[in-house]
C-alpha cells in the first residue's frame, strides 16, 4: 500500500526573479508539491511552471490573509504538500509571521526555506560590494513609512547618522522624501543606485547622488518593485577604497598564516613635490620604508607608491599596514585626517610629522608604545632637523613605564593603573618595581622616584602607593586589601612552549595540555612568546591551528640539533624509534629560549608532551630595545 503523505506547508523564498536564482531545495519542494500559492505579479512564470503534473496553482495577489490561510488549511487537511512561494527571502518584508502563527494554531507543520534577497541581486547587478574596507562595514535594511508604519526610532534621519550602506525597500514611490531625509546626515554627493526588478529581463539601473537621484528616478517613471542602495560603498570605484584585508598578506585566519604584517614597516607620506623630495631622503635613510605620493606628481623611483585615493582612504590603508607613518605636511592636516583611524595607544602606529624643509620632526601619536619618539629622533637626524618630543615623562626626565611594558612585550595591560603609576612618578611619589635586576636597564638619570625590590613579597609589603610587578607568574590580585590596591602587574612575553605531539592531534587537545602545564607553574598564555617543536611537525594541522589562534611565533628545529641538547628527562624510546629523536618538547624549548634550564620539565597529556623555558628578562629588554627604528 502507498504510504499516506504528511501534510506540510513550505514557505519558499523564490529569489529576486531570475528562476536560476531559486535555491536547489526550493526547486525540489516546488516540483513535489501538490499545491502552489504565489503572487503572480512577483513570481516568475517559469518558477510556477516547475510544478508537477496535476498540481494546483493559486495566484494569491487578490487574496487576503484569511483567504490564503483558509486555502492552505483546507489543502493540508487533505494531506497535501503546499508550496507557499514568496519573492526574495521570506524573512524580509515577507509577511510570513502572521501566516505561520495561524497555521501553528491549527497544528499544521510548516518549514521556511530561505531565498536570495533582492538586495543581493541589486548589488550583483551593480557589481558592487556593500561592505568596503574603511568606507562601510555595516548594511542597514529598512523602508520608509507608508501604509505600514515605521517606528520613529528607525526613521531614515536617525538611521542615516551612521552613514552605513543602506538598502531601502518598498520606497521608490517616495524617492524625493528618501533623498531629503538622508541628506540630513549623508553628504549630498553620496552615491545612490535604484535597481528596478533586479535579475528580471526588464531590469533597469538608475544611478546618481542624493542631490540628483530623485529627478532621474522620476524621469524613468519607476515607482515600485525597485530597491534603493545608498552609501559610499556604492560608488567605491570613484573613491579608490583600500582592498579587503581578507586576502592581504598581513591577514591571518585559521587556514592561512600571515606574512610579515605591519611590524617594522614604515611609510613616508608626502603631498607636494618639495615634500616628496624630502620624503625620498627620509625613506632612503630608513629600512623597509615606502614613500607614498599623489599619482599626479609622477615620481618614479624604487620604493615609491603612487595613490589616486582621497587622503582619508590613504591614511586608513597606512594605519592598517605600517608600524610607523612619517607625514611630510602640516600637523593640522594629519590630526584632522588620521583621527578616525586611531584606536588605542597599545595598537596605534607611530605617527611623526615633518615640515617640508625638515626643520622639525614631531612625535604626534604613540610616542612610547608605538615608538614615535624614537622614530622622530631618527627622522630628525636624517633630515638635519630637531626632534620635537612632548610626552611628559621625557620632558621631565622621568622613566616611562609604558616604555618598559613595550620593551618587555607585555600583553593585557591595565592602562588605568599604568597611568596612575606614571602620574605618581611625575609628581615625585615613590613607585616600587620588581625585579631589581631591571635597575641596570633603566638609565641612571631616569631612576628618580623608583625603588627596586628583590622579591614580590617585600614590594607588596612596602609603603609605595604604586607597585609595579614584572613577572609572568600570578601575584596577589590588585584589589585584595588596601595595601595592594595599587599593583600594576606587567606580564612579559618571555615563555617558550616546547611541544611534541602525535600525528593529527587536535588543536583543542594541544591547547588544554599547554594551559595545564602553564597553570602548574602559575603562568598564563599571555606570557607565551612562541612555540618550539621538531621540523617534521611544522605542518601539523592541530599545532598550526593552536599557534594561529593565539598569535604565537613557531620555531622548528631539525632532529640532529635537538639530539645535541642535554635535557633533564631521559630519552624516549618511542620517539627514538618513531622519528629518531630522544625528545622533542624539552630540547625545542631550551633551544628556542637560548637557556640551559627549564621552567617546567616535560609533561605528558594524552597525545601531547609540553615543556616550558623562560627567556631572561634582560634579553627580552634588549630585543625590545632593538625593535625601534634602525638606520640603514
Amino acid at each position: 500500500m502507498k504510504q499516506k503523505q504528511e501534510a506540510k506547508v513550505y514557505f519558499i523564498g523564490a529569489g529576486p526573479g531570475d528562476p536560476e536564482l531559486l535555491t536547489v531545495k526550493g526547486r525540489r519542494i516546488i516540483r513535489k508539491a501538490d499545491v502552489l500559492i504565489y503572487a503572480g505579479s512577483l513570481i516568475h512564470p517559469r518558477i510556477v511552471a516547475l510544478k508537477k503534473k496535476g498540481a494546483a496553482a493559486y495566484d494569491s495577489a487578490a487574496m487576503n490573509l484569511q483567504e490564503i490561510v483558509s486555502l492552505m488549511a483546507r489543502e493540508a487537511g487533505r494531506g497535501r504538500t503546499i508550496a507557499r512561494i514568496h519573492s526574495g527571502d521570506p524573512a524580509l518584508y515577507g509577511a510570513i509571521r502572521e501566516q505561520l502563527l495561524l497555521l501553528e494554531r491549527k497544528n499544521i507543520p510548516c518549514e521556511v526555506i530561505p531565498g536570495v534577497s533582492s538586495v543581493f541581486a541589486a548589488a550583483a547587478a551593480l557589481r558592487k560590494e556593500l561592505t568596503v574596507p574603511e568606507l562601510a562595514q555595516s548594511v542597514i535594511l529598512t523602508r520608509v513609512s507608508g501604509r505600514t508604519k515605521v517606528p520613529a526610532r528607525e526613521s531614515l534621519t536617525r538611521l542615516a547618522r551612521s552613514q552605513s550602506t543602506m538598502a531601502i525597500f518598498l520606497s521608490a514611490d517616495q524617492i524625493e522624501r528618501v533623498a531629503k531625509e538622508l541628506r540630513t546626515a549623508y553628504p549630498a554627493a553620496t552615491p545612490v543606485a535604484v535597481v528596478y526588478r533586479a535579475s528580471w529581463p526588464d531590469e533597469k539601473i538608475i544611478t546618481g547622488t542624493l542631490a540628483t537621484i530623485a529627478s532621474r528616478v522620476k524621469r524613468a517613471a519607476i515607482t515600485r518593485q525597485a530597491l534603493i542602495l545608498v552609501g559610499r560603498a556604492i560608488g567605491e570605484g570613484r573613491t579608490g577604497a583600500p582592498p579587503s584585508r581578507l586576502y592581504d598578506e598581513t591577514f591571518t585566519h585559521g587556514f592561512r598564516e600571515a606574512g610579515h604584517g605591519r611590524r617594522g614597516k614604515l611609510a613616508v607620506l608626502a603631498l607636494t613635490r618639495q615634500g616628496a623630495g624630502l620624503g625620498r631622503v627620509i625613506a632612503q635613510g630608513l629600512p623597509d620604508t615606502h614613500l607614498y605620493v599623489p599619482a599626479g606628481l609622477r615620481v618614479r623611483a624604487a620604493g615609491v607608491r603612487a595613490f589616486n585615493q582621497d587622503l582619508p582612504a590613504v591614511f586608513a590603508r597606512l594605519t592598517r599596514n605600517y608600524s610607523g607613518i612619517i607625514c611630510v605636511m602640516a600637523a593640522g592636516i594629519v590630526v584632522r585626517t588620521i583621527s578616525p583611524f586611531l584606536a588605542h595607544k597599545a595598537s596605534d602606529p607611530a605617527v611623526v610629522v615633518v615640515d617640508e624643509k625638515g626643520r622639525f620632526a614631531i612625535s604626534l601619536v604613540a610616542g612610547h608604545m608605538g615608538g614615535a619618539n624614537e622614530l622622530a629622533a631618527r627622522v630628525a637626524a636624517i633630515a638635519g632637523g630637531e626632534p620635537v618630543i612632548t610626552t611628559a615623562t621625557d620632558v621631565q626626565g622621568v622613566f616611562a613605564l609604558d616604555l618598559l611594558a613595550k620593551r618587555l612585550k607585555c600583553r593585557g595591560l591595565d592602562f588605568a593603573m599604568l597611568k596612575k603609576c606614571s602620574y605618581d612618578l611625575l609628581h615625585g611619589k615613590k613607585v616600587g618595581l620588581y625585579p631589581a635586576l631591571l635597575q641596570s636597564t633603566i638609565p641612571a638619570g631616569e631612576r628618580r622616584g623608583i625603588t627596586f625590590y628583590n622579591s614580590i613579597k617585600s614590594l607588596l609589603a612596602s609603603d609605595c602607593r604604586c607597585k609595579v610587578v614584572v613577572s609572568n607568574r600570578g601575584i596577589i590580585p590588585a584589589g585584595r586589601g588596601k595595601k595592594n590596591s595599587g599593583v600594576l602587574h606587567l606580564r612579559p612575553v618571555n615563555l617558550v612552549i616546547g611541544i611534541g605531539c602525535n600525528r593529527d592531534t587536535r588543536y583543542s587537545e594541544i591547547e588544554q595540555a599547554v594551559i595545564e602545564c602553564l597553570e602548574r607553574v602559575g603562568c598564563s598564555l599571555q606570557s607565551v612568546a612562541r612555540v618550539a617543536t621538531v621540523s617534521n611537525k611544522a605542518s601539523e594541522k592541530g599545532l598550526l591551528a593552536f599557534v594561529r589562534k593565539h598569535g604565537l611565533a613557531l620555531d622548528v628545529f631539525p632532529p640532529a640539533r635537538l639530539n645535541r641538547v642535554a635535557c633533564p628527562t631521559p630519552p624516549s624510546p618511542h620517539a627514538l624509534k618513531a622519528v629518531g629523536i630522544g625528545g622533542v618538547c624539552e630540547p625545542a624549548a631550551l633551544l628556542s629560549a637560548g637557556v640551559k634550564n627549564l621552567l617546567c620539565p616535560k609533561q605528558k597529556k594524552g597525545n601531547v608532551t609540553v615543556a616550558i623555558a623562560e627567556i631572561p628578562l634582560e634579553r627580552v629588554w634588549e630585543e625590545g630595545s632593538g625593535e625601534g627604528v634602525k638606520p640603514k
